[in-house]
């Protein structure tokens, strides 16, 4: 079977209420179909010319109309997984930027591809994310935050 790669780039988008912070979340609806639906950051391919940061907000403006975004470019988390779709076996890596929202107000622009959007404390977000990779991503995003908070 051949091997394709493939590369996304999307935002672990955050923002901060009160002393907490929260993170936002899409209810993405899978290439297999609507009833097969997983809970992830909001990410995408590039289109062409596009850098990697600004797919990852023109993405998270498309999943959530979120545009009042500020990327964090040294708080960068890659994930790579394998995936057999349509006989072929992808290599995909997704680039994630932390992305600071200046406001929590969301709307769903593509319901063929997200089911939902919300925003949720870290814990939460933890216990939502449907893949262990974004776990992690979560993870490390949660330690840069504690430990930059003080510059965001």
């Amino acid at each position: 079977m051949k091997t394709i790669k493939d590369q996304s780039y999307g935002v672990v988008p955050i923002i901060k209420i009160g002393e907490e912070w929260q993170v936002l979340l899409v209810n993405q609806i899978s290439y297999r179909g609507a009833d097969d639906r997983f809970w992830t950051f909001p990410k995408g391919h590039p289109e062409a010319g596009e850098s990697e940061i600004e797919t990852a907000k023109r993405e998270l403006m498309e999943e959530t109309n979120i545009r009042d975004v500020q990327i964090v470019e040294e708080a960068k988390f890659s994930i790579t997984y394998t995936f057999v779709h349509e006989g072929k076996q992808i290599e995909k890596t997704v680039t994630y930027y932390l992305g600071i929202c200046g406001n929590t107000d969301t709307k769903i622009i593509l319901p063929e591809e997200i089911a939902d959007v919300s925003w949720f404390p870290f814990k939460a977000a933890m216990e939502t994310l449907s893949h262990k990779n974004a776990q992690q991503v979560l993870l490390q995003a949660g330690q840069y935050i504690n430990s930059y908070s003080h510059t965001l």
